[in-house]
């Protein structure tokens, strides 16, 4: 990569040791990943009817489900990371003639999945530190750095239009940033190649499922 920022050439000296590390970062991600899905969904949901809108038979569905995907959470998390990674290290060989492996990619995909741990993590904060007094329908309403606090508060949008706005937040760009810059400083390339590849991978199956979702929604009337 020509012109190398500062910031470029620390990340070339650390890389390495990150690389080694990769297994222990995933761990934490993990852990942290868990603990925040717990906090959020067990301790500041305190009524699951206002999100079943039902029973008590739908709020005890709606904890056990969500205690399964506390457990399920690291193997999930390990599948996806890995599936991308070996996608993006193909791609690298076949269109940029290197042979990098899958791990590389692997440590990028976790490391920038860090951000888009933030919405969670400062509701977290929010609403156990700052405003302990709330009520389940600002909990529901909480969007972190979100297009829809441009919403008068009670808006009501359509399922297919809340999963299209969904994307637009900033620590979803933040996210695509890191793993743009992430993917050029490994292809040794410029910020354009970094773009490319991953939007050429984890963006195209990212639109692929957004656009099944939409279509799913639309079929239906929302």
């Amino acid at each position: 990569m020509q012109n190398k920022s500062r910031a470029f050439a620390k990340l070339e000296k650390q890389y390495p040791e990150l690389l080694d590390n990769k297994w222990y970062i995933f761990g934490v991600y993990c852990l942290l990943n868990v603990l925040v899905l717990f906090i959020f969904y067990d301790i500041i949901v305190t009524d699951p009817k206002y999100y079943t809108g039902g029973n008590d038979n739908s709020v005890r569905l709606f904890r056990n489900i969500w205690s399964g995907l506390y457990l399920l959470n690291p193997l999930y998390s390990f599948i996806k990371f890995f599936f991308v990674a070996v996608i993006m290290d193909t791609v690298a060989k076949i269109f940029f003639k290197l042979e990098l492996g899958w791990k590389p990619f692997f440590l990028l995909y976790v490391l920038g999945s860090f951000i888009l741990l933030l919405p969670n993590l400062a509701a977290v904060i929010w609403f156990l530190l700052l405003n302990p007094n709330y009520h389940m329908s600002e909990v529901r309403e909480f969007h972190f750095l979100h297009i829809f606090n441009l919403f008068p508060d009670g808006t009501e949008l359509k399922a297919s239009t809340y999963t299209l706005l969904n994307y637009f937040n900033i620590p979803e760009v933040l996210f695509w940033l890191v793993m743009s810059y992430g993917a050029a400083f490994l292809l040794k390339e410029k910020l354009k190649k970094g773009v490319v590849l991953v939007f050429s991978t984890l963006g195209l199956m990212v639109f692929s499922y957004t656009a099944m979702e939409l279509v799913f929604y639309i079929s239906i009337g929302e």
